[in-house]
């Protein structure tokens, strides 16, 4: 089956059968009286006409260079040459056929190939008179003058015309690949902006955004670290190696957005002395945007992108989609650290600052399940000041207040790390140690010995066994406490 034609060839094609037609039709009106003084001239100008049709519809124009599309309308000018010279020069009534291949090229090619087309047209009706032709009469020169102009100016005209009307239509198409585009941001903006309310992974998600809208290879978010740093919080794509930026010292174009406040495009991001060349290469990158994420007037961050091809500018849909996302970026980190503050007042205890119960049973539950996957044993203690009712009611709930703060601080700095302390209900506290019971016994020693005020404390410790949920475990903790209550207060009581 015949592969079809090309979309050049397709036009092509359809805007020269009219004017083959016509040509065509020309020929055969040859054979009207008066008859042609010259069958041998007739004869060749039907070949040449023939022969531009085919080439006309037949030729592969799409793999031709562009001054060959010239060619046969150059060519109608020797049949129209041929049919006035066989048909009585200018009585032939040819002349006006000049103005057919100067129509084709100017609805077709460019303003050179029009004018290359008139001078052909006007060489047609002006050659056979400075030669001295006898078939041409005294007035062939006032006819020749006329219609040259008038080919000029259809020429020109129609030409100008056209090519408007191919920059509208550019125009249009860009405007609609514009349109496109925006909807396109706009649709994975607001998907984002959809996700973000829902998704806890929100720096995170707003770099895959960036990546999608973009076509970039890294996309990153930095936020200032309060120590004069520009630290990277998040990112998604290339690794870039290095995570902090000290502003106002080492190169990065990261720095010159969160101090302008402003977008910092680099096209070519070789060799610029505001990039540091290290990541330029690591990442492999060679323009990048840094977009200032903007909340109340003031950056507190800096959205990075970077592509590997070269960008021209930021006027693109992936410019135009970094900076609607970094827009969004402010208000949906702003309600990402709102709700991570409330979570953390939520499970945190006003008080002593430590973690509140609720809390407390969820990292506890987590911890089990570690030592369940053979992560090591886990062993529970519960704390509680001795005597606590009378030192409150002696020097007052503040006083007590105070106290409790004291001795949270104090056994806080006492465990290491990895260990669990929390307020678990009024004087009394909780303690998860990921170690055996022999080891939790010396830490808790050492915790006991660290009570302030002169106060003493009593601990009960339970070790995980296999199998015991954590209220369980909780339970035998919490009778180890009670036997060292009753074995006198001050004491540490190991959960048989």
């Amino acid at each position: 089956m015949e592969a079809p034609a090309r979309p050049l060839e397709r036009k092509i094609q359809r805007r020269f059968v009219p004017f083959a037609a016509v040509g065509l039709l020309a020929i055969l009106s040859s054979a009207l009286p008066p008859r042609p003084s010259s069958w041998a001239l007739v004869a060749a100008a039907a070949a040449l006409t023939l022969a531009i049709a085919a080439a006309g519809v037949l030729a592969p124009w799409s793999r031709l260079p562009r001054w060959t599309y010239v060619v046969p309308p150059l060519a109608y000018f020797v049949v129209v040459a041929l049919l006035r010279q066989a048909n009585g020069g200018s009585v032939s009534g040819y002349a006006p056929l000049v103005l057919l291949p100067v129509i084709w090229v100017a609805i077709n090619l460019g303003r050179w190939e029009v004018t290359l087309a008139i001078g052909a047209g006007i060489a047609v009706l002006v050659l056979p008179l400075l030669i001295g032709d006898s078939s041409y009469g005294s007035g062939e020169w006032r006819r020749a003058i006329i219609s040259a102009s008038v080919a000029a100016i259809t020429g020109f005209s129609l030409e100008s015309l056209v090519r408007d009307k191919r920059r509208q239509a550019r125009e249009a198409r860009e405007q609609a690949r514009v349109i496109a585009e925006q909807e396109q941001t706009m649709a994975t903006i607001a998907r984002v902006a959809r996700e973000l309310t829902l998704s806890g992974n929100t720096r995170e998600l707003i770099c895959q955004a960036a990546l999608e809208v973009s076509g970039g290879n890294l996309a990153a978010i930095l936020e200032p670290d309060g120590e004069g740093n520009l630290v990277l919080t998040a990112r998604a794509g290339s690794d870039p190696g290095r995570y902090r930026f000290p502003l106002g010292s080492d190169p990065s174009g990261s720095g010159v957005a969160f101090a302008a406040g402003k977008p910092f495009f680099v096209a070519d991001a070789r060799e610029h002395p505001a990039l540091p060349q290290d990541i330029v290469r690591k990442v492999g990158f060679t323009s990048a945007l840094f977009e200032p994420i903007i909340r109340d007037g003031r950056p507190v961050g800096v959205l990075v992108v970077t592509w590997a091809e070269p960008l021209e500018d930021i006027a693109t849909r992936a410019g135009r989609g970094v900076a609607l996302l970094a827009a969004e970026a402010a208000s949906a980190m702003h309600r990402a650290d709102v709700l991570v503050h409330v979570q953390a007042l939520a499970e945190t205890d006003d008080l002593t600052g430590l973690p509140n119960r609720r809390s407390w049973e969820a990292k506890l539950r987590e911890a089990i399940a570690d030592s369940a996957r053979g992560h090591g044993p886990i062993c529970v203690a519960l704390v509680d000041l001795d005597h606590f009712k009378e030192y409150n009611d002696r020097h007052g709930h503040q006083s007590g207040d105070r106290l409790l703060k004291t001795a949270a601080s104090s056994w806080r700095e006492s465990l290491r790390q990895g260990d669990l302390l929390a307020r678990y209900g009024g004087e009394e506290f909780a303690v998860a140690l990921p170690c055996g019971l022999a080891e939790a016994e010396d830490v808790l020693e050492r915790l006991r010995s660290l009570t302030p005020e002169g106060l003493t404390c009593s601990i009960g410790v339970a070790e995980w066994s296999p199998g015991e949920s954590d209220v369980e475990l909780v339970a035998r903790a919490d009778e180890a406490l009670y036997a060292a209550k009753h074995a006198g207060r001050d004491a540490l009581v190991t959960a048989p």
